[in-house]
């Protein structure tokens, strides 16, 4: 695995876990199935990038510094 992948799986690592503490807020939150928690904080994070966002798997690298953007501040709050 050349560096620049294992750069972006570290990448791609760091964008998950703070949009899943999103997800798993809003399913502590409400009696919703994790499943439909997921697509509401897509749908949040799709207005919040400004285009369509299904899967962190498909982003490219400069997506993913995004999603952290966005979700990190949000995730930290949650987790103070």
């Amino acid at each position: 695995m050349s560096e620049n992948s294992e750069w972006e799986q570290q990448v791609r690592k760091e964008a998950h876990k703070y949009f899943e503490v999103l997800v798993r807020e809003k399913a502590r939150k409400t009696t919703l199935p994790m499943s439909q928690c997921r697509e509401f904080a897509f749908d949040w994070l799709t207005l919040q990038m400004g285009k369509r966002i299904d899967s962190i798997e498909d982003l490219l690298l400069v997506d993913l510094y995004t999603v952290i953007a966005v979700c990190k501040p949000h995730a930290e709050k949650l987790l103070s």
